[in-house]
């Protein structure tokens, strides 16, 4: 508890001979992160790129075909089986999806070609005659629909401006048929680029335009038939050889994942050299596993990393583990979304845990309502078909309802009601003492929870070596001493006026730790045998003074962002008093049950996401900012994609 899990870095020095079985046992291990090395020996390029070519092809023809989704049962052949069964599958498929290519780019021409030629059917002569006129100019082509109005009105007494047809609309572009004679030719040409003309090629045929159209649409009837036919032809071939070409894929792909890993490792001429992160827990298993591979031949090398110096451990970038009980391995969420723990210091998803479900209780309490979301996240929490994420935000659920079910006690609240249970303490809004008391208590909780987060970053500066953290700065000892001499006068003096301390306790007690606050960079100095002002002393004044004052703001200014614990309790009340009154006003019966269920759903959703707000604002901003730095990264385990499927990656970080 309160501690990640302690990495090892595995030095692996394996023959070459053994690199390929390695490397996918250990992908099959999965619990280790490889660290790529910075420069590798990019031996496999080529083969990685044949791989790559064989995969596309089949992959490219199932996708053609529908099959999006790979789900091989069938066992993975060896290299050389799955390399046979590609081959026998494209020999089988690549005509019949050449020849549904040549028939689609048919049927596509059939289909720019038609409307024109449809437009044309009404001339009952051999269209290429048409071309073939020795004293008539032809333009066949297109205009924007929008300009042949125009090209109408604005065309010269000497040419004709023919439109084809409705039917020889397409894509907002009118097919015309434009003729002049050659003296008028020049005149007709620059008109028709005025309005944005399109030139298209005349259809060289002898046919009529009816006898050419009819051609045509039987033949398109044909290439859809023909193309149905080689896609019935295409499906059988896929549907019997799938299951086993999806295995070849599979073992293909994991094949170029394993190269591809393979290819950025160092070599020498017959060895290679892989580095790794393991946990210690699972060291013993690492090396049987590379004794059991290599035979007994490979080395290797292990570096606890809390054996070095603080300042080498932070430029490692060793990955973490979170451990945590099966109660708290929920809350690893609230961390993870603020940043993971850097290696070695406090893991304080336990000391999360208790602060969020508190600090949501105290916020939230209503027995009924508390209940209802309780069992809501317990109905998410073992619901098996859910996905494990939403099976552990069910447990967080049901923990936050559970503590806002006690308090609900604690205050005699129950879906809004008084006087249904007899409260633990009092109802907060029954009398102004209630209030203050309130008040007090979340005050003193937040002195408690800021504490917690002091003695918090000085357990981390300890285990860094960082002894002027330890004692100096206002995160520090002498932070820590600055507070609680400054907080327990001013808590006598609420409780007990007539005990309170006098000026010099207090001065004494809070002053000299804020003077340490402030001398901690020339007093840091010293310690190292450096200049206590290395910029001048004057220039040290007035950030002492800058520290001071910020000092004493940041850590009152934190302890009565408590004070919103106490608020939203009030609020929640507030709440409650307005729906009972909505439901007396209602006249009873139907209308004041709806509004009495209403009311309290209402509450339970919208005030539920608010006090999670408010609950991680005093986690993060509040907590976290006196001892934790998020600049961790989790754990990444070395595994070849999803079970080697097709598109898979391998997946590990670089350090």
């Amino acid at each position: 508890m309160f501690r990640v899990v302690r990495m090892v870095l595995a030095d692996i020095l394996v023959l070459e001979r053994h690199l390929h079985s390695l490397t996918e046992r250990l992908a099959e291990f999965g619990n280790i992160e490889l660290i790529p090395a910075d420069e590798g020996a990019g031996r496999h390029e080529q083969e990685l790129a044949r791989l790559g070519e064989l995969i596309a092809t089949p992959l490219q023809i199932l996708r053609e075909s529908g099959v999006t989704k790979f789900e091989h049962s069938t066992p993975l052949p060896d290299r050389a089986g799955a390399e046979a069964v590609i081959a026998r599958f494209l020999d089988s498929a690549t005509p019949l999806r050449s020849e549904l290519t040549r028939l689609r780019d048919r049927l596509v021409s059939l289909d720019d070609t038609l409307p024109g030629v449809r437009a044309l059917g009404s001339l009952d002569v051999g269209i290429s005659s048409l071309a073939g006129l020795e004293h008539v100019v032809l333009h066949y082509g297109t205009v924007p629909q929008s300009s042949l109005a125009a090209l109408l009105m604005t065309a010269a007494a000497n040419a004709i401006i023919l439109p084809l047809g409705d039917s020889a609309v397409k894509d907002g572009r009118q097919t015309i048929l434009a003729a002049s004679s050659r003296t008028g030719r020049f005149s007709l040409e620059t008109l028709l680029g005025e309005h944005n003309f399109q030139k298209a090629t005349l259809p060289d045929v002898k046919e009529s335009g009816t006898e050419l159209v009819r051609a045509l649409e039987a033949e398109r009837m044909a290439v859809t038939e023909s193309i149905s036919q080689f896609e019935r032809e295409t499906d059988a071939v896929i549907q019997a050889q799938l299951p086993l070409v999806e295995a070849a894929l599979a073992r293909l792909d994991r094949e170029r994942a394993i190269l591809g890993v393979i290819n950025d490792l160092p070599h020498t001429e017959s060895t290679a050299r892989i580095r790794c992160w393991v946990a210690r827990p699972n060291l013993a298993s690492l090396t049987s596993l590379v004794e059991e591979v290599s035979e007994g031949t490979a080395v290797i090398e292990t570096l606890d990393p809390m054996t070095l110096p603080a300042s080498e451990r932070r430029q490692m970038s060793i990955p973490v583990i979170l451990r945590n009980s099966s109660f708290f391995k929920p809350f690893e969420s609230l961390i993870s979304n603020y940043g993971y723990p850097a290696y070695g210091e406090i893991e304080p998803t336990p000391l999360v845990a208790i602060g969020f479900v508190l600090m949501f209780g105290v916020m939230f309490g209503d027995l009924g309502q508390g209940m209802v979301l309780m069992l809501a996240g317990a109905a998410m929490a073992l619901r098996k078909r859910f996905s494990p994420a939403i099976r552990q935000a069910g447990i967080l659920v049901a923990s936050a309802g559970l503590s806002a079910a006690f308090f609900g006690l604690v205050f005699g609240s129950f879906f809004c009601l008084e006087g249904i249970i007899h409260p633990l303490w009092h109802e907060p809004l029954k009398a102004f003492n209630n209030i203050l008391v309130l008040f007090a208590a979340t005050v003193t909780f937040g002195v408690l929870w800021i504490s917690t987060g002091l003695l918090c970053n000085i357990a981390n500066k300890l285990l860094f070596h960082d002894w002027d953290g330890v004692f100096l700065g206002k995160t520090g000892l002498a932070g820590l001493a600055f507070y609680w001499g400054a907080v327990i006068p001013l808590g006598i003096m609420a409780f007990d006026p007539a005990a309170s301390p006098g000026p010099d306790t207090v001065l004494l007690a809070s002053g000299i730790p804020l003077l340490l606050v402030m001398a901690s960079e020339p007093l840091g100095h010293l310690i190292r045998g450096r200049t206590p002002f290395p910029h001048g002393a004057g220039t040290w004044a007035i950030e002492a003074v800058i520290e001071g004052i910020d000092t004493v703001t940041w850590f009152f200014g934190n302890t009565f962002s408590f004070v919103r614990i106490g608020a939203f309790a009030l609020a929640h009340g507030g709440l409650s008093l307005a729906v009972i009154e909505m439901t007396r006003l209602g006249g009873g019966g139907l209308a004041s049950a709806v509004i009495f269920v209403g009311g309290n759903l209402l509450i339970i959703v919208l005030e539920g996401m608010v006090v999670t707000i408010q609950t991680l604002r005093l986690e993060y901003y509040e907590f976290f900012s006196k001892f934790y730095s998020g600049s961790g990264r989790p754990f990444v385990p070395f595994r070849l994609g999803s079970a080697g499927t097709p598109g898979s990656r391998v997946s590990h970080t670089r350090v």
